[in-house]
């Protein structure tokens, strides 16, 4: 796997991630809707880890730096 995204995209969505995993586990109930922003949560904070995003790669989009050689 190729790293498709860049460090501004990986930061907000680390961000992002925290922040909904917050809303969640800091409110008193849990219920259906609130379980699947968590999981959308811990997946955003997988890929701003591993710099990868795999609908990023189905719709063609990089916002990873390109090297130059």
């Amino acid at each position: 796997m190729k790293k498709n995204l860049g460090s501004n995209d990986r930061t907000m969505r680390f961000i992002a991630g925290i922040i909904l995993l917050l809303i969640v586990f800091l409110s008193n109930n849990i219920n259906l809707f609130k379980a699947i922003i968590a999981i959308f949560a811990i997946i955003a904070i997988v890929e701003s880890f591993i710099g990868y995003c795999h609908w990023y790669n189905i719709v063609k989009v990089n916002s990873a730096v390109k090297s130059k050689k």
